[in-house]
């Protein structure tokens, strides 16, 4: 699956195909797997799980934490 970055490259992420299934399944109203109301960009996630964080009372949210918990699993991928 690829993506668009800010710095217009693309990437691509390997999504297990049970999880392609799921999100082909999901009904749109355009192009995008996760947009809006509208169909169009969803621009709120970063809201969102700040808002899912303090519900949860999870202590020093940042959603970039995300990002540092995926690296180890992403590195043993790469080196396999």
């Amino acid at each position: 699956m690829a993506s668009r970055f800010p710095d217009h490259e693309q990437r691509t992420i390997e999504v297990p195909d049970e999880l392609l299934t799921i999100l082909k399944e999901l009904p749109r109203r355009g192009n995008r797997v996760f947009a809006n109301g509208s169909g169009n960009r969803y621009t709120h996630s970063w809201d969102d799980c700040e808002a899912i964080a303090k519900k949860a009372k999870v202590e020093k949210f940042h959603p970039h934490r995300f990002r540092a918990s995926m690296r180890p699993g992403c590195s043993r991928t790469a080196s396999t």
